[in-house]
């Protein structure tokens, strides 16, 4: 160490030569630093997926008391409450996924929900909605 205590890289610099990236990696790993296994994320079936996602739903009803974006008046929703409310609309506007949660359906948020598509044009144009 130079005198007055303070060390110089510069100097020590010089004198040794530089290694490389490749040069560190293919010394000996004596420590296993390098033994990196990668995380694996466990493997999840759609249906389990489509199930986890409508219980984070009832979650939300039992901590909150009210259905996501149904709030009382004046309350604001949080990001977190417009994504459930969302995915309720998904679930609501499909029978496949409602059908896939609905014996999780505790609150019965989906029971008066459920629209069959019409299976003619007849049944069409008895609807009384506007086109």
């Amino acid at each position: 160490m130079p005198s007055g205590g303070r060390w110089l890289p510069s100097k020590l610099g010089r004198d040794m030569d530089r290694l490389t990236l490749d040069d560190l990696l293919s010394e000996e790993d004596e420590l296993g630093l390098l033994d990196v296994r990668p995380l694996g994320r466990p493997i999840i079936s759609e249906g389990t997926r489509v199930v986890q996602q409508f219980e984070e739903i009832n979650v939300f009803i039992d901590r909150h008391d009210f259905v996501p974006g149904e709030g009382p008046e004046g309350h604001k929703a949080s990001i977190t409450e417009r994504q459930l409310q969302m995915r309720l609309k998904a679930y609501r506007d499909s029978p496949e996924l409602a059908e896939q949660v609905r014996s999780y359906d505790r609150h019965s948020i989906l029971a008066a929900e459920i629209l069959l598509a019409p299976k003619s044009l007849d049944e069409i144009l008895d609807l009384d909605d506007e086109l």
